[in-house]
């Protein structure tokens, strides 16, 4: 595996065809995140910086790479209107290991993901409440709502 630190305008990534196979039935949200300009260029910066695209090059293509699992994150980024002037780590994987990968990331990774994914909601809450009593500057709370597609009552906890 190499790393890679690549512009975000000059990136071509799309699904690995086995990825594409294996997620064809998946759930996924199509409404768009109509709020992603709402967060600032440098939280837009640090959140991208978080980010590690695991990739493998497509063959047929130069400098064109195939996402080795779903990252409904990065989509969504990537729609912000100034995702393009930033760059991104790609994580380049040679195709020996893209069967392992696959697996890994799209089963055991999103199986060790799984349990928290409904704490995530109820810490979010949390954390909002407690920089509130620490007078700490945080995201209006409809703004969160918005991006998790949700109404901003249903951000309480134990909900």
């Amino acid at each position: 595996m190499k790393r890679k630190i690549v512009n975000v305008n000059e990136l071509n990534v799309t699904l690995h065809p086995i990825i594409k196979l294996l997620v064809q039935n998946d759930t996924f949200s199509d409404n768009p995140v109509h709020s992603i300009n709402s967060i600032s260029e440098q939280s837009i910066q640090t959140l991208i910086e978080q980010l590690s695209l695991p990739v493998t090059e497509d063959p047929e293509n130069i400098n064109s790479y195939f996402l080795l699992k779903p990252f409904p994150v990065w989509t969504m980024l990537n729609h912000h209107a100034v995702a393009n002037r930033l760059k991104i780590q790609l994580l380049v994987y040679e195709p020996s290991e893209v069967e392992l990968v696959i697996n890994t990331l799209i089963y055991e990774h999103t199986a060790l993901t799984y349990f928290s994914a409904s704490e995530d909601w109820r810490n979010l809450h949390s954390r909002w409440q407690q920089a509130k009593v620490l007078q700490l500057k945080r995201p209006k709370l409809n703004d969160l709502a918005e991006l998790a597609n949700r109404i901003p009552s249903s951000l309480r906890s134990g909900k």
